[in-house]
């Protein structure tokens, strides 16, 4: 890059991060075998690492839904990551070339081809809007009087703050439910979070704000009919 690698003024954001491309220069070779000893990273290893999108290629699998191939370069190189369906799902609307991004996942290492990254999460960065963690929301039972009925339509005069999302995550696995509510706190705002879990109501500690991105983030674990804006 004649005029410095786009992802510079990116960098100082991801100082915390546990891999950059650097470590993969990080070897040793068996004088026997030819093979890589790398010396800073190992097979299954967790890592986090900050990039940018160079390059990508969609896969349909055998049952219908989309992979993808992911190349993510930093200012010392390039990895490949791999993004299986659920992960796709979540990234895909971000997914284009030059894209800044997170991923999280493990170290992948064969002796027959170069290391890449099994992404278990994937996330657009923006130096305007950071993404932050806020603390792990409460999620407490409580009982009402009246029946609350869920429609599907939401009256356009109500301000976020008198908006009420209804999840039921009836059906949901105790690990998919933990991750969700790990989503809400990506997405803080006035509105607030009641969930509906095996006969019960149960409000939520975290308020969010349910524009597009949050809504899309919800249909990848629940269908339509289980999200209820009124």
């Amino acid at each position: 890059y004649v005029s410095g690698h786009p992802f510079e003024k990116f960098s100082p954001y991801f100082k915390d991060k546990t891999f950059n491309c650097s470590m993969l220069n990080s070897y040793a070779e068996d004088e026997e075998t030819g093979e890589k000893q790398y010396q800073e990273i190992s097979d299954g290893m967790p890592v986090t690492m900050g990039g940018m999108i160079s390059a990508f290629k969609k896969l349909k699998t055998r049952t219908g839904s989309f992979m993808a191939f992911v190349t993510v370069e930093d200012l010392y190189g390039a990895i490949e990551c791999v993004c299986f369906p659920k992960v796709y799902e979540k990234m895909r609307d971000f997914l284009h070339e030059d894209a800044v991004i997170t991923v999280t996942g493990k170290i992948s290492i064969d002796a027959e081809k170069a290391p890449v990254i099994i992404a278990e999460r994937v996330e657009e960065f923006s130096i305007d809007e950071p993404i932050t963690r806020t603390i792990k929301p409460k999620v407490e039972a409580f009982e009402s009087r009246q029946t609350t009925q869920i429609q599907p339509t939401l009256p356009k005069e109500k301000s976020n703050a008198e908006k009420k999302l209804w999840i039921n995550v009836t059906d949901m696995a105790d690990e998919d439910f933990e991750e969700l509510i790990d989503t809400l706190t990506y997405y803080e705002g006035e509105t607030q979070v009641f969930f509906v879990r095996n006969g019960k109501k149960l409000s939520c500690s975290q308020k969010v704000t349910p524009n597009r991105a949050l809504m899309a983030e919800l249909a990848g674990f629940l269908s339509e009919d289980c999200i209820k804006l009124i």
